[in-house]
């Protein structure tokens, strides 16, 4: 009996058929029924049709063209062919072969000489690395396996003895390898194109009594050409069924012949094995939009030659013009909900959003979809697709962990893994006592390095300051002794204020010291076999799953490892590899997205652009379809035989990209919605679409007098609050659902001369500085958008919101410090930034660097005279001690080059001490406490000597350090008055000498008693109030 191909542009008239098919002539108990699919999400959605159609879902076989083809050779073959983890002929086992070849080419043989021209390097000399060798042996073994399956003429001809093709250079070598590769393998196994041939030579013969009832292809719009003479070979015996979305070979619509080659391919090929073919029409598209008016054309072989007519409030196909990828979503974020406003029996499991690359695309699309900013109504959503490291927890702590190999051993990056859930529950810590950790080991200066031997192998000089072994050895000892500044048994200590550090400081010590020694044990070469158990040990130490979810991940993970150990075996591979290799080939593995898992499991979908997605949704968005991202280019290999001589049924991206657009517009039921950068985000310079946005826009031009890109293409503003979004005459067509981006749109507008100022009114409550700031929350938020959400839940947002008036509030009893009074006054704008609107300023958070200090910045000389100044003005000056206290807490830099900074600075900060009276008597600080109208004033006078106040500074004084002198001598002038309290008169001075330099000399700078000092001081406060709702 011959093929049957069942065609229709789209899959729903396919899927009908193929039921009516199945009810028709079910199948009996206990047989299964074997469908044939090409991906995960073709898989899925076809059982849950089925599961509608027919209440459950049950004996189906659903395996991909590979799994079917080795279970029928199973059923034809007493030999059973291996799995594919024990196949010596598959990708992975053959890169490892290869290598292993590679590594040991003949010397001589001129067949080899381009590869042994690679392998020396680019200096013709030096052998490359075995990073680099595998590299090539992967490529290799990749185009091997394209030809298993599209070459297999080529690989009998090599395996006959003859190199062919004749005329291409890279030929013979390749024809060398693969008949040593056949050679090797000892127990007569056959590589995936032989099992074919042999079961295609099977099927010529008898009938097998093994064969199943029946073989249904789905969903497919090409195959292998060698899978589908197998096909061909089985509709010999049983019913084969090729159930194919595609579009009639003859079809003379422009869009299929510029977008549907492959397929047209395909169903001719099949034509000419004799297939017999059942054209389905396609189900009536909805409306009269322009979308289903293409979709008519397409199913009724129209040749779309005809005049169109565009409708401005038509939404069935749109094309949004965007600065960037975020924009590009959250604009497809407000589309989508335009959508599920205008049809309330349209729902997010009806919705599909397709990206480039999962991977790259799936934190923009978190940042949008999934963050609950504002009253934003939200959709639900999952995203598929995504790569093992990007879902399994274990798999990036592992991947990171694997990282420090190689490296400096720096803090950043210990710490970076250490704060990994996974890494922090296996060292026995929790969330606190990491941040109590990260605190200390900055106070004990840890940079980089292990140690001194560690940084002496990196072909550095030997020294252990700022290593983490120093710091470690300064805070345990610290615990025993506390912290001093002479060294006990070589070492400074060091320590921390908080209970409980001496056990949190040994769980950690002995974790860092277990971390390196299974880093330095990575450094020797091993086979795959120990590489897998000493990983499979690292798993296990390091990382520890505190949940059932956690312990899947683990599992996940533990798998991919065990591989290695099983690809050793399979590809007989004993040499000993380095770790670099081993962590190259895992990162690859754990980036595998073939999987495909999270597709169509409620919610919207969020899927990557590949071939086999043109399944059926009533909405359809596509994001990121660029020039030269979409459709995708393909760099193939200098020795790639597929390119050098094209045939019919070769799989090209390009040529696959192509096919997915004409399949989306096809799928799309309702709205099909793309997007693409057509604006640079930093210059606002264009940028070109996809060429098959383009083609498809020139196609509509023709067809509509030149009126197709005003009308389909969208052109957004950079910013989401950008006042076109509500002004008046705006384009209707821009819409937001966004009350954040309303109230911004409003502030942009207000009518202003120059720039609007950071805050235009004062901040409502006034604060008083004992008062902590409420964290912000979030207004409650619209439902998501669900069955049981009506229209109305998700309205667009058309006019800005104006800002709310702030409410009254009477002021409070303010308590505050000298310190916060300086502080206002110092620089009112940080001031209000820092301590009202809890802000941080660049710089503010700015942790210890990897790197230690070499040159000390003008800062980090500051602060070193300054405590230099402090510890000479208290009498407790010790220059050794000072310097050496200095270089291990990181403030200098280490060794010679730290002495000699330190008497660099001192020389500075020893001629401003000149200008202090000679033998002056120094006064201990005078604690003092004002009360004045509403408010209440506490504080420190220091630095009183001979019946003066001195304030010295060992760098330049600027106009801060004179206000900050200034206030403090007016408080000074105050507390000093008799009613300030039971302070005796003449404890503090009346007059205050500010000591520093200017340019460079030292300048001293007297400040006089000050009349009515309480009065001032009030007016101070006053003020400090104030700048609590708004700058000074």
């Amino acid at each position: 009996m011959p093929l049957h191909l069942v065609t229709s542009p789209n899959l729903a008239p396919l899927f009908d058929h193929f039921a009516e098919s199945l009810a028709h002539a079910p199948l009996p108990p206990r047989e299964s029924e074997v469908i044939v699919v090409q991906s995960q999400g073709m898989r899925r959605w076809l059982t849950l049709q089925l599961a509608d159609r027919f209440g459950c879902a049950g004996s189906l076989s659903l395996p991909f063209p590979a799994s079917f083809a080795r279970d029928l050779g199973e059923r034809l073959s007493p030999e059973r062919p291996p799995r594919d983890d024990r196949d010596p002929f598959s990708r992975d086992a053959l890169a490892w072969r290869i290598d292993a070849l590679l590594a040991a080419l003949p010397q001589g043989d001129d067949t080899f000489a381009p590869l042994r021209a690679y392998l020396r390097g680019s200096d013709g000399r030096a052998p490359i690395d075995e990073r680099a060798r595998f590299g090539l042996a992967a490529q290799v073994a990749a185009r091997f396996d394209d030809y298993q399956m599209f070459r297999a003429d080529i690989l009998r001809e090599w395996e006959a003895g003859r190199d062919t093709p004749p005329d291409h250079p890279h030929a013979r070598w390749q024809a060398a390898l693969w008949r040593t590769l056949c050679a090797d393998v000892g127990d007569g196994a056959l590589h995936l194109a032989a099992r074919m041939r042999r079961m295609i030579d099977t099927l010529d013969g008898t009938l097998p009594a093994t064969l199943p009832r029946r073989i249904t292809v789905f969903g497919v719009s090409t195959l292998p050409p060698v899978f589908v003479e197998l096909l061909v070979a089985l509709a010999r015996h049983v019913p084969v069924t090729i159930y194919s979305a595609a579009l009639a070979p003859e079809a003379p619509h422009p869009l299929a012949a510029t977008f549907g080659s492959q397929s047209r391919e395909f169903l001719l090929a099949l034509a000419r094995l004799g297939a017999r073919i059942t054209p389905l029409p396609a189900h009536g598209a909805k409306g009269d939009g322009i979308l289903a008016t293409l979709q008519r054309e397409l199913g009724a072989n129209d040749a779309g030659a005809s005049a169109l007519t565009l409708s401005a409030g038509d939404p069935s196909l749109r094309i949004h013009d965007a600065h960037g990828q975020l924009r590009q979503v959250e604009i497809i974020r407000d589309q989508l909900l335009a959508a599920l406003a205008a049809d309330p029996t349209l729902r997010p499991h009806d919705i599909i959003l397709l990206v480039p690359d999962a991977a790259e695309w799936a934190p923009i699309v978190d940042a949008v979809f999934g963050v609950r900013a504002d009253d934003t109504p939200r959709i639900p959503y999952r995203i598929a697709d995504r790569p093992l490291r990007r879902t399994e927890p274990a798999a990036e702590a592992l991947l990171r962990l694997l990282a420090l190999e190689g490296g400096r051993f720096e803090r950043s990056e210990v710490l970076a893994f250490l704060t990994h859930a996974l890494a922090r529950q296996a060292a026995g810590l929790t969330e606190g006592e990491v941040e109590a950790l990260e605190a200390l080991i900055d106070r004990a200066n840890v940079r980089w390095g292990y140690d001194d031997k560690s940084r002496e192998a990196l072909g550095l000089p030997r020294y252990e300051d700022a290593s983490w072994r120093a710091g470690l050895d300064r805070l345990l000892l610290g615990t025993a002794v506390g912290r001093l500044d002479d060294p006990v048994l070589g070492v400074l200590p060091e320590a921390g204020d908080t209970a409980g550090e001496p056990e949190i400081l040994a769980t950690f010590a002995e974790w860092v010291d277990a971390l390196h020694a299974t880093i330095a044990g990575w450094r020797a070469a091993r086979t795959l076999a120990d590489w897998s158990a000493a990983l499979l040990a690292t798993v296990e130490r390091f990382l520890v799953a505190g949940d059932v979810a956690e312990q899947q991940t683990v599992l996940a993970l533990t798998a991919s490892v065990r591989r290695l150990s099983a690809l050793q075996e399979v590809a007989r591979y004993g040499s000993l590899v380095p770790f670099a290799v081993v962590r190259d080939w895992l990162e690859g593995e754990l980036d595998d997205d073939g999987f495909g898992s999270g597709f169509l499991q409620g919610g919207m979908t969020v899927a990557a652009l590949k071939p086999m997605r043109s399944l059926p949704f009533r909405v359809i968005a596509v994001v990121g379809l660029d020039d030269g991202v979409f459709p995708r280019r393909e760099r193939r290999s200098a020795f790639d035989l597929l390119e050098h001589s094209r045939r019919e049924g070769d799989r090209d991206l390009r040529s696959d990209d192509r096919q997915l657009f004409l399949d989306l517009l096809l799928a799309a039921q309702d709205r099909l919605i793309l997007a693409y950068s057509g604006r640079a985000v930093s210059d606002n310079s264009p940028r070109a679409p996809s060429v098959v946005i383009d083609e498809l826009l020139d196609h509509l031009d023709r067809r509509t007098s030149g009126a197709a890109r005003e009308a389909l293409v969208v052109a957004h503003p950079l910013q989401p609050f950008s006042p076109k979004y509500f002004a008046p005459d705006r384009d209707p067509r821009l819409v937001t659902y966004s009350r954040a981006h309303a109230s911004a749109a409003q502030a942009t507008t207000r009518q202003r001369d120059g720039d609007l100022p950071f805050v235009t009114g004062a901040i409502a409550p006034t604060l008083p500085i004992e008062t902590p700031v409420a964290p912000f929350v979030a207004p409650s938020v619209a439902p998501s958008v669900a069955p049981s959400v009506a229209p109305s839940a998700a309205t667009p947002i058309t006019t800005p919101i104006p800002p709310a008036a702030p409410a009254a509030t009477a002021p409070a009893r303010l308590e505050l410090t000298l310190d916060d009074l300086v502080a206002c006054w110092e620089n009112p704008s940080r001031f209000f930034c820092t301590r009202v609107l809890r802000l941080t300023l660049p710089g503010d958070d700015a942790g210890v660097a990897d790197e230690e200090m070499f040159e000390p910045s003008p800062l980090d000389q500051g602060s070193v005279r300054a405590k230099m100044l402090a510890s000479a003005l208290g009498g407790e000056r010790d220059a050794e001690r000072e310097r050496r206290r200095l270089v291990a807490n990181g403030a200098l830099p280490p060794q010679a080059l730290g002495s000699a900074w330190h008497g660099k600075l001192w020389e500075q900060v020893d001629e401003v001490l000149t200008q202090l009276p000679p033998n002056h008597t120094r006064q201990d600080p005078v604690a003092f406490a004002i009360d004045g109208e509403g408010w209440r004033l506490t504080g420190r006078i220091n630095g009183i000597r001979d019946g003066r106040r001195y304030v010295v500074r060992a760098g330049q004084v600027g106009p801060g350090h004179r206000i900050r002198a200034w206030v403090e001598h007016v408080a000074m002038c105050a507390a000093r008055d008799a009613d300030a309290g039971s302070l005796p008169a003449d404890t503090l001075p009346a007059g205050t000498v500010l000591v520093g330099k200017k340019k460079d000399k030292v300048v001293s700078l007297p400040l006089g008693p000050v009349g009515d000092a309480r009065r001032l001081l009030h007016a101070l406060v006053s003020a400090y109030r104030e700048g609590h709702a708004a700058p000074l």
